[in-house]
């Protein structure tokens, strides 16, 4: 990917912005590909007049891929994710960091348009298929999306660059996992529910 888009920079649009008290909640597209955009949600501190770091939270298997921005589906779900600390991005702007929640490709909006109509969790599969007759990999894209995420936050947000974080549960930790393996920016990364032996 990185030989194909050597000189691809991201850009992103703005689509909704609102007040949460604490903060300003954010939904934007990222097109981390020239034919990929990527939904995402950012967090932005109050009062943030000085660099802060930067937390970004890759979500695992879920039908909501915005739990961890503090969106929630049902009552249910809002325990879940407030008495279940699921929301992340929430707690990390709370403690004064910007906040990228991002669509993990394959989820969400980014699924194939059957798996959307079938109310499918993921398309996890057809990725992979795809993936592999184009000589690539699930995880390498998911990887190159928080790597694009970083270049966009670097170039417009007045980030810490020194203070990057990548956290996140089950498959969001397996993405957590292989950016910081690959992407030497990210100084902290904590992956949940993920990490084994490959044995295991």
């Amino acid at each position: 990917m990185e030989k194909q888009l050597a000189a691809y920079q991201p850009t992103a649009k703005m689509l909704s912005s609102e007040d949460i008290g604490f903060a300003t909640r954010e939904r934007w597209l990222i097109w981390t590909e020239p034919t990929v955009p990527l939904p995402f949600i950012l967090l932005r501190p109050k009062n943030a007049d000085q660099p802060r770091g930067l937390v970004i939270t890759p979500h695992g298997h879920s039908k909501n891929t915005e739990l961890y921005a503090g969106i929630y589906n049902s009552e249910e779900e809002r325990a879940s994710g407030e008495e279940g600390e699921r929301n992340v991005a929430i707690q990390a702007v709370k403690e004064g960091y910007y906040a990228i929640a991002p669509t993990t490709r394959g989820f969400g909006e980014t699924r194939t348009p059957e798996d959307i109509k079938k109310d499918a969790t993921p398309s996890c599969r057809t990725l992979l298929m795809h993936d592999i007759l184009a000589g690539r990999t699930p995880i390498g894209d998911r990887v190159w999306d928080i790597s694009k995420l970083i270049d966009w936050a670097f170039a417009n947000l007045p980030v810490d660059q020194q203070k990057v974080v990548v956290t996140g549960n089950s498959g969001g930790g397996t993405v957590t996992l292989f950016a910081a393996a690959c992407d030497t920016r990210i100084s902290v990364a904590v992956p949940s529910s993920y990490f084994c032996t490959f044995t295991g």
